[in-house]
């Protein structure tokens, strides 16, 4: 039997397959059984079990103009381990200069909320909104962003487990 679970809001643990699914790597969700099985794998293939939802970067926002301090607001379709959500070394934060010779932003702190799933990164000084800066999340092994299963971020969009989330980030991220 599939025992692991998709979120279906903040709040609510929904476990995701039956015995009639868990070999196959579909899942069920409970209360939609008459409802075609999701695949909820994406055809990645985690060695935790057929039925993990890949672990994946959901949405980016860029908060903070003019004086307000910078905030960037990662949140993640799957629960994360707190230590390495909190782990500065998971982050890697550029700027983009014209002449390919990229500058190291430091990242003043990183704070992980279990809730919402969203890590909040606030560099140590404002980034201008004219720049381009370049964020990189460490998903590989053996130190990178792991859910609390253990699974590796599928961050290059492959659906691979393992990979890096790179972006970009422009005055379009900007969130007010």
């Amino acid at each position: 039997m599939c025992t692991h679970v998709l979120r279906q809001s903040p709040t609510r643990r929904i476990p995701v397959g039956n015995a009639s699914t868990a070999g196959l790597g579909l899942c069920r969700p409970v209360g939609f059984e008459s409802s075609p099985p999701l695949r909820a794998d994406m055809g990645s293939r985690n060695p935790r079990g057929p039925c993990c939802a890949r672990h994946d970067v959901v949405s980016l926002g860029r908060y903070g103009i003019h004086d307000e301090p910078t905030a960037l607001v990662l949140t993640f379709n799957l629960p994360l381990d707190v230590a390495r959500a909190e782990s500065l070394a998971n982050y890697r934060l550029v700027w983009a200069g014209p002449d390919h010779h990229d500058r190291v932003i430091s990242i003043r702190s990183v704070r992980y909320d279990a809730a919402s799933q969203m890590v909040i990164l606030r560099p140590r000084h404002r980034l201008p909104l004219r720049w381009t800066s370049r964020l990189t999340v460490f998903g590989t092994a053996p130190g990178g962003l792991t859910t609390t299963a253990g699974a590796y971020l599928a961050g290059a969009g492959t659906g691979q487990p393992g990979s890096d989330f790179v972006t970009a980030i422009t005055r379009k991220s900007l969130t007010r």
